[in-house]
């Protein structure tokens, strides 16, 4: 950091506080989550992070990562270092030199995880009393952009053992597992882990990865939807509700012994599902009605997999089994809580209780939701929550966290009047309370309302927005407005697809049209109504939170009523026309390293819910990005790296796809061999065609791809290591396996406990390395292939006496081989090897029958010779000693006939 950056925030405690979370980022995942670039050429390399600032004056963070044109200029700086140069006011854009590497001070991880003298502590106070908190079950809630996911990074740096961390998405378990590395302390083991992935642990099988969208339309071709239609009742016209109510209540919540659920198979019976629901009884039984119809047993796990792995993995931990990898955790943290159904929920608190039993100990248990973020249909309750975790495990202790940290303060009154909307439902429907009690940041925020009356020009506007750059187009329910062209429908997302997400400016259509949707359902107080309402608001507050700097909301030929209510949520904004808005971002005129930046961001965040979207936008990005013999080409050496980084990060995402249609693997495959190529070395394109050959299925074993993957060093693997987790079961099952197969054991005498680290493993890799390579010395040894049995042999810390005993005895080694045959309790190869050795008097006390009497003479005589006095050949006569040795002499036996050459010991066959 700069000396100047700390004069440049003097006096500006917000922005002081801010800095303090960015540097943090920056530390952990060498960038932010907003980044601008400066489309000046004196200042190009620089790149721009907004800090808020006072009466909503922007400052930016200059900063640089080595490798930049920047960055270049400074000699002697560390790779993967970044300069923190300055703090700016948003129209300085003088030019700016880097200075010298002395200009600099380093700071440390503990300087930047919890700042004192440096910076201004960010924590706000609600944060600062959960993290001083040590109750055993602790649950963190609050207005979206308050810190929820702060506090929990922070509670598990402060502390050491052994933590599982679990998010809902891959991107956010990325990030956080970055983090960690950054600031956990040394006696701290802390594994980040995508909830799905979890529960593919507890089951031992990876589970596919269906998306909301793949998940509904699976239903509509489950039922034979225009077959079943007349039967359904209330949910004929909106299959999405009855998807909704099917996953968050009728199998969300059928907890065995849990609650409102006493007698659960997979889904809750028929009257617990009547007295559990609140669509109503008529819809209840209209469902109820078309799932039997439907034969739901056989497609449940199809479109419900999750579902159908939670429950497996639920009974899996109440029967008191957790595979090793999942054992020995002293703490377990889940984030995004408000997504799990009550059943997942419940997996999550059965688990802690088989911890608890199997230790003697009980785990530390912190989740973490904002019950009106649920995104996907969840049936989320902090009630229902509380007495679950409270019949599981404890009565958990609640920390409300009252002020956003996130979002601009016109854009938290926005989502504060949007949440207002709850009031218009029943109790027993609205989330937990959702008022943000202190203001947010003060940051430069635009507020926009745009009517548009012409499908024409509405189409025209989203193919505009489509080509801008930092700016999403989000609809606030799952169905995307009909007028919508057809080829831009992708460019529009939904909830679900930008939850977790931050854009400098988010456009959200028809919002007026959904309040007065609200207030007419309001008016009928129907149960699907209300159903209908809290989803709806939900959506909207998701929406509209992604924006930081810019909120648009644009209605499509509005009512006067329509109109009237979005001009209300916004409160104060500009109005624009379609033309205005397109000219407004297209003046924003952003830099090139800035475009592929945001492209960049995309792809990574948009992996789970949308991955066609954010494989196009990598592949944006690497047209951007051009190639070196162009003369556009993109010269800024981090820029190039965080470019292949992340095209191959959704290539291998992609690859792991089991349901990648072929010809779209062959895309994935060739643009990702093609950038191996062009960026990379043979041995990145080596590792992108062993994925290939592993995750299509043309290869059994992983080995090859092991070898690939860990030729790269250890930061040009990481888009590695982010995809494999998805495939950890198949992974461990073909590890497992080819130990015991004669073909591959040689195998194991490679690096193990490298192959369980990069795949993901999350138990002890040293103690599973053992296990595997024990495995493989057996199979050799049946194999008589002793080099390879001796190679693997030798790198067993604490190798089974029986497989031990086989080794040392065909080395020679037989007193070593006869103690672990002892050990092994093998008496008959123990004996042998004693004998080898000469040993009569341990032999004998093992022998039996005949043998015991030979051994017994031959320790007899063994004893006699050992007790011959000192120096009697001196003291007998001649005769005697001529009389001894004629004895001698006929006592000596023949030696027998040589055995044929034993190839081992008999101690394991």
């Amino acid at each position: 950091m700069h000396d100047e950056v700390l004069e440049d925030v003097r006096d500006r405690p917000a922005v002081e506080k801010r800095l303090a979370i960015i540097v943090q980022q920056l530390a952990s995942l060498g960038r932010t989550t907003i980044v601008k670039g400066c489309s000046d050429t004196k200042n190009r390399g620089w790149r721009r992070t907004p800090l808020g600032g006072h009466s909503g004056m922007h400052y930016y963070l200059w900063w640089t990562p080595q490798g930049s044109a920047q960055a270049r200029s400074v000699s002697g700086l560390p790779r993967h270092s970044i300069l923190l140069r300055a703090v700016r006011h948003h129209d300085d854009h003088r030019e700016l030199k880097a200075g010298d590497l002395e200009d600099y001070y380093k700071l440390s991880s503990k300087e930047v995880a919890d700042p004192k003298k440096t910076l201004r502590s960010p924590w706000t106070v609600g944060q600062q009393d959960f993290l001083r908190d040590d109750s055993p079950v602790r649950v963190v809630y609050g207005y979206p952009g308050s810190g929820k996911t702060m506090a929990l990074w922070r509670a598990v740096e402060s502390r050491g053992g052994k933590t599982l961390y679990l998010t809902w998405s891959s991107a956010l378990s990325d990030e956080a597992r970055a983090r960690f590395k950054a600031f956990a302390p040394s006696d701290a083991s802390v594994e980040a882990m995508q909830f799905r992935v979890f529960i593919g642990g507890l089951c031992g099988k990876d589970l596919p990865h269906v998306t909301l969208k793949q998940s509904r339309g699976r239903l509509r071709d489950a039922f034979g939807w225009w077959k079943i239609s007349s039967h359904l009742g209330p949910w004929k016209h909106d299959l999405d509700a009855m998807h909704a109510e099917m996953r968050a209540v009728l199998l969300g919540r059928a907890v065995p012994s849990v609650m409102d659920c006493t007698d659960c198979g997979r889904r809750l019976a028929d009257q617990a599902y009547l007295d559990s629901t609140q669509v109503g009884q008529r819809a209840a039984k209209a469902l109820l009605e078309a799932v039997e119809r439907g034969g739901w047993q056989r497609w449940y796990g199809d479109v419900f997999p999750e579902l159908a792995a939670a429950r497996t993995a639920l009974d899996r931990v109440q029967a008191g089994s957790i595979p090793t990898g999942l054992q020995g955790f002293d703490r377990i943290v889940v984030d995004e809580a408000q997504d799990l159904t009550l059943l997942e929920s419940a997996v999550v608190a059965e688990y802690c209780r088989c911890l608890a039993s199997n230790r003697q100990r009980a785990p530390w248990l912190v989740m973490a939701f904002d019950a009106g973020q649920t995104v996907r249909p969840s049936g989320f309750n902090s009630n229902r929550l509380s007495d679950l975790l409270t019949t599981t495990l404890h009565a958990p202790r609640e920390f409300p966290l009252d002020r956003a940290v996130r979002s601009p303060s016109r854009i938290s009154d926005v989502i504060r009047e949007a949440s207002r909307l709850y009031r218009l439902i029943d109790k027993d429907w609205r989330p937990t309370d959702q008022h943000s009690r202190e203001p947010a940041q003060e940051v430069l925020a635009r507020l926009i309302y745009v009517e548009v009356r012409e499908k024409d020009a509405a189409q025209k506007l989203i193919r505009q927005l489509e080509d801008s750059d930092d700016v999403a187009v989000v609809c606030p329910t799952s169905t995307v407005p009909d007028w919508v062209p057809q080829d831009c429908r992708e460019v529009v997302q939904t909830p679900e697809e930008v939850k977790g997400l931050e854009y400098a400016a988010t456009c959200v259509l028809d919002a007026g049209e959904l309040v007065e949707r609200i207030r007419g359902n309001a008016d009928q107080k129907g149960a699907l109504e209300l159903q209908a309402n809290r989803t709806t608001i939900d959506g909207l507050r998701v929406a509209i939170s992604r924006a930081t700097e810019t909120l648009v909301l644009i209605d499509f030929k509005p009512s006067v009523d329509e109109k009237l209510e979005t001009l209300k949520l916004l409160g104060n904004p500009e109005v624009f026309t379609p033309e205005d808005l397109s000219e407004f971002f297209r003046d924003a005129d952003l830099p090139l390293d800035e475009r592929i930046l945001v492209r960049i961001r995309d792809a990574r965040s948009l992996i789970d819910s949308v991955p066609e979207r954010a494989w196009q936008r990598a592949g944006q990005a690497l047209r951007l990005l051009g190639k070196p013999q162009e003369a556009t080409f993109e010269s800024d050496e981090a820029l190039q790296r965080e470019v292949c980084s992340s095209v191959l990060q959704v290539a291998a995402r992609r690859l792991v796809a089991t349901d990648l249609p072929s010809s779209e693997r062959q895309n994935v495959l060739n643009t990702a061999a093609q950038l191996a190529v062009t960026w990379g070395t043979s041995d990145l394109a080596e590792a992108v065609a062993r994925l290939d050959e592993w995750t299509s299925g043309r290869t059994k074993t992983p080995f090859a791809l092991f070898d690939a993957a860990l030729a790269l060093g250890p930061d040009d693997r990481l888009w590695l290591q982010s995809a494999l987790p998805h495939s950890l079961q198949s992974l461990l099952r073909a590890l497992r396996d080819s130990a015991t197969d004669s073909k591959w054991a040689s195998k194991y005498d490679g690096d193990v406990e490298d192959w369980l680290e990069l795949i993901g493993y999350t138990g002890d890799a040293e103690a599973r390395a053992e296990s595997l390579r024990s495995k493989a010395v057996v199979v050799l040894i049946k194999e008589k292939d002793w080099s390879a049995a001796k190679r693997i042999y030798s790198k067993l810390t604490s190798p089974e006496p029986q497989v031990a005993g086989t080794v040392l005895e065909h080395s020679g080694r037989f007193i070593e081989a006869a103690e672990n045959f002892e050990l092994a309790n093998k008496p008959l190869d123990s004996v042998r090897n004693w004998r080898q050795a000469g040993r009569f008097d341990r032999a004998v006390r093992l022998a039996q029958g005949q043998e015991r009497r030979d051994l017994q003479w031959a320790h007899d005589m063994d004893q006699l010779i050992a007790r011959r006095p000192r120096g009697i050949p001196e003291r007998l006569t001649r005769e005697e000693v001529r009389a001894l040795n004629k004895r001698l002499k006929s006592a000596e036996m023949p030696l027998p006939k040589k055995p044929k050459e034993r190839e081992g010991g008999g101690g394991l066959f």
